[in-house]
C-alpha cells in the first residue's frame, strides 16, 4: 500500500494529524503500522491555528483518541463537505474574532 504522506504537527505536546485522516485509517485497517508523514510547525500550516488546536483538544470528548476511533466517521466526499467542512466553517465564523482568524 503506497499512500501520499499525511500532515502532522505538535499541539499541546502531542502529535496531531492535520490532514490525511482517511489515508491513516485505510492504513490502519490494512494492518500498516507506519505511513509517510510530513511534520510542520503548527504556525507554518495554512489555515486557522485556533481551529486546529480546538479540533485536537475536542477530539477525546467526541470519542476520538486514536485513528481506530475513526471507524464510523469516514464518509463520502459529499457527507465530508456537509458534516466536517460545515462544522469547521461554522466554528471559524463563531470564533475567528476571538482568535484573530489564525
Amino acid at each position: 500500500m503506497s499512500l501520499p504522506p499525511v500532515l502532522v504537527t505538535l499541539i499541546d505536546g502531542e502529535l496531531g494529524l492535520i490532514d490525511g485522516h482517511a489515508r491513516a485509517y485505510a492504513a490502519y485497517e490494512n494492518g500498516v503500522s507506519e505511513i509517510p508523514a510530513i511534520f510542520e510547525d503548527l504556525h507554518e500550516i495554512e489555515g486557522s491555528t485556533a481551529l486546529y488546536e480546538h479540533i485536537h483538544r475536542a477530539g477525546p470528548g467526541r470519542g476520538v483518541r486514536s485513528i481506530a476511533d475513526l471507524k464510523s466517521r469516514i464518509v463520502d466526499p459529499h457527507e465530508h463537505e456537509r458534516l466536517w467542512i460545515g462544522y469547521c466553517r461554522a466554528w471559524l465564523l463563531e470564533n475567528e474574532a476571538d482568535h484573530g482568524g489564525g
